[in-house]
């Protein structure tokens, strides 16, 4: 019977760990509509007038984005996805 080398073994797990983790963030930073995706960037950090530096979000509407409706998300992405896009 053959056996997997360790380095084999540990990619794997490492693999594996990896595709749970990336799931995990899909549905953190999807809201209470799966329709709507936030703008969130993974890069967060407030500036000093409390406005993401990554999604351009205001720390309100991060802290309440799960309340708001699907107009109020859509509004919101669109107006951060611009701010992204001038930014870049």
């Amino acid at each position: 019977m053959a056996f997997a080398p360790p380095s084999f073994i540990l990619a794997n797990i490492f693999a594996r760990r990896a595709l749970l983790f990336e799931s995990h963030l899909i549905n953190m930073f999807i809201g209470n509509n799966i329709n709507i995706i936030t703008p969130c960037t993974g890069k967060c950090e407030l500036d000093v007038d409390a406005i993401c530096k990554g999604c351009y979000r205001s720390s309100s509407e991060i802290n309440d984005w799960i309340n708001k409706s699907e107009d109020e998300k859509i509004s919101i992405v669109i107006r951060c996805k611009k701010m992204i896009a001038q930014q870049s």
